[in-house]
This record gives C-alpha cells, sequence and structure tokens, in this order.
C-alpha cells in the first residue's frame, strides 16, 4: 500500500506583505520610493524559480529597517500566477513596521506611479507565506 506523507512547517511571520499595482519599471519605482521614504533600495539577488527563471529584488538593509521590493513578472512567467494585476510585492519587516505604519502607507500611497497598494493576508495565502521566508 502506497503511503503519502505531508510535510508542514509553521513558519513564524515576522514581516508585512504588500501588493503593489504600477505600470513603471521596478529600478524607477524603487528609485521614487528612495526619494520619498529616504531608503536606499539597491539590487539585490534575484529571486529564481526553475520554470518562470529570475524575479528582480531590491533590498534597503539597515540595522532597525529592512524593506524588499520583488518583482512578480519575469520573462517567463509570474512569480504568483494567481495575482497576474500585481506588479511588484514589498516586504516590511515588523518591528520597522509597527512603529510606523500609517506614515510609511499614506507616503507610498502619495508616489503618483503606484495605482493601487493593499495589504496580503498571509493566514490565507501560504503559498506567497513560503515565497518571501528567508
Amino acid at each position: 500500500m502506497l503511503k503519502k506523507l505531508k510535510l508542514t512547517e509553521d513558519f513564524n511571520v515576522n514581516f508585512l506583505l504588500f501588493s503593489i499595482i504600477s505600470h513603471e519599471k521596478s529600478y524607477k519605482l524603487c528609485w521614487r520610493i528612495n526619494k520619498k521614504l529616504q531608503t536606499n533600495l539597491c539590487r539585490a539577488e534575484p529571486i529564481t524559480c526553475l520554470k518562470s527563471g529570475p524575479f528582480h529584488r531590491y533590498k534597503h538593509l539597515n540595522e532597525s529597517e529592512i524593506i524588499e521590493v520583488v518583482s512578480n513578472r519575469s520573462r517567463n512567467g509570474y512569480l504568483d500566477p494567481k495575482d497576474k494585476k500585481v506588479n511588484y510585492f514589498l516586504k516590511i519587516e515588523k518591528p520597522f513596521f509597527d512603529r510606523q505604519k500609517t506614515n510609511f502607507i499614506n507616503k507610498l500611497n502619495s508616489i503618483s506611479e503606484i495605482l493601487l497598494i493593499f495589504e496580503v493576508d498571509l493566514e490565507k495565502d501560504s503559498k506567497k507565506k513560503e515565497i518571501f521566508y528567508d
């Protein structure tokens, strides 16, 4: 008799994830975010999936702040095929985010190239939790 085993791992989520809809190129969007938030998003090692290829990633690392922007699209497909309308994902570590949540969101909303930004519920969408968990 064939036995099926299911691997389950409980991820301790210490970050928030936002979806961004914007027609701007990734480097231009990150440049605008840098200007608005006084951050230093720099190009980092891309996220690579076997089927879809590499996805652009930009990171801002500081002692108290970790912010990351990841493209949802590559030449061969999507990082998350369920959200084809989403262009970018913005990951923010919680210690930074808890202190400045409303100010941060208001500043991002004031960037005219960002058409829509909304929070992803990681409890309902476990695939995104696995993708962005480092």
